[in-house]
């Protein structure tokens, strides 16, 4: 048996131990020396939806990043590297919207004060291709909650509009979104790049 299979199996054998006995409880990793830990956590994510990693400072988060993308994790990774009210609003929306993720943050994330999980979704619009909202509605949706109308979007929490496009980014996207309406309709959802303003893929929901 190669040695890549034998550390497979063993690291498997420990995840399903950690999952059997330790359920609910905290996990020190401090304890597997270098990439082992990234090799473990791996294991884990083949075994549970939702991992949260704390770290005492960013270059150790980065480094596991790097390291489970190398060993193709499957979960969607979300990077808490920044403390401040715009981070924890991404950090809400991408977890609200990943039932599957492993999310690395700096440990001061647990000074943070989050707001209940009814309360982000009682405050939370989502909106579908296909679907009718009101365009006058939706402009002061984005009103309401402080987002800033420019020219062009280039930063989360600003909005644009052109005729019946409008330009938006939210802070649980990873990107802008672009919606056009057909009225009150829907016509279609499209992600853009914020540099080049160029669509980069639709979307059924956002």
């Amino acid at each position: 048996m190669s040695l890549e299979k034998i550390t497979d199996k063993k690291f498997g054998e420990i995840a399903g131990f950690i999952h059997s006995y330790a359920l609910g409880s905290r996990i020190f990793t401090s304890v597997f020396p270098g990439s082992s830990k990234s090799f473990l956590i791996k294991k884990l994510s083949e075994k549970k939806n939702q991992i949260v990693l704390l770290f005492e400072d960013k270059n150790e988060l980065y480094e596991t990043n790097v390291e489970l993308e190398i060993l193709s994790v499957k979960s969607t990774r979300i990077i808490a590297d920044e403390i401040s009210a715009e981070a924890a609003q991404k950090i809400i929306g991408e977890i609200n919207s990943n039932e599957k993720f492993i999310l690395l943050a700096l440990a001061d994330i647990l000074k943070m004060k989050f707001p209940q999980k009814k309360s982000v979704e009682q405050n939370t619009l989502k909106i579908q291709a296909g679907s009718e909202l009101e365009y006058e509605e939706f402009l002061e949706f984005l009103n309401l909650y402080n987002y800033d109308r420019e020219s062009f979007v280039e930063i989360p929490g600003s909005y644009a509009m052109r005729g019946a496009v409008i330009d938006f980014w939210s802070y649980s996207e990873r990107n802008p979104a672009r919606i056009e309406f057909d009225g009150d309709f829907i016509e279609s959802i499209r992600y853009f790049d914020a540099e080049s303003q160029r669509s980069i893929g639709r979307a059924d929901e956002v």
